[in-house]
C-alpha cells in the first residue's frame, strides 16, 4: 500500500473511533441530564412553593389578628350578640375599562 492511502486509513479509523466517543460521551451526557432535569425541576416547583406557603401563612396570621385585635378593642361583646350583620356588595358586571375612578373620560353618573 502507498503512504497515502495508510494515512488515509488511519484517519478514517481515528475519526470512526472518535465518533464513536462523541457519540458514547453524548449519550452519556443525555442520560445525566434526564435525571439532573428532573431533579432540577423539582428543586424549581420547591422554590417556588415554599415562599408562596409562607406568604400565605403571614397574611392569614395578619389577617386573624387584625380581626382579633380590633373586635377585641372595639368595645362590642361578640359572644352575647345575638347576630352578627355583614353587608356584602359585588359589581359581576362592570367593566374596568368603563369605570370613571379607572380613567374612563366617558363615564356618567347621576352626580
Amino acid at each position: 500500500m502507498s503512504k497515502k492511502k495508510k494515512k488515509k486509513i488511519s484517519k478514517q479509523r481515528g475519526k470512526v473511533s472518535e465518533s464513536q466517543l462523541l457519540k458514547n460521551k453524548i449519550s452519556a451526557q443525555k442520560e445525566s441530564l434526564n435525571s439532573e432535569s428532573s431533579f432540577r425541576s423539582s428543586r424549581k416547583i420547591t422554590r417556588v412553593i415554599w415562599p408562596a406557603v409562607a406568604i400565605l401563612a403571614v397574611l392569614a396570621i395578619a389577617a386573624g389578628s387584625f380581626f382579633f385585635l380590633r373586635a377585641k378593642n372595639s368595645g362590642v361583646n361578640l359572644k352575647g350578640a345575638s347576630s352578627f350583620n355583614l353587608l356584602l356588595i359585588t359589581l359581576d358586571t362592570t367593566r374596568a375599562d368603563h369605570l370613571g375612578c379607572y380613567g374612563y373620560a366617558g363615564a356618567r353618573t347621576p352626580n
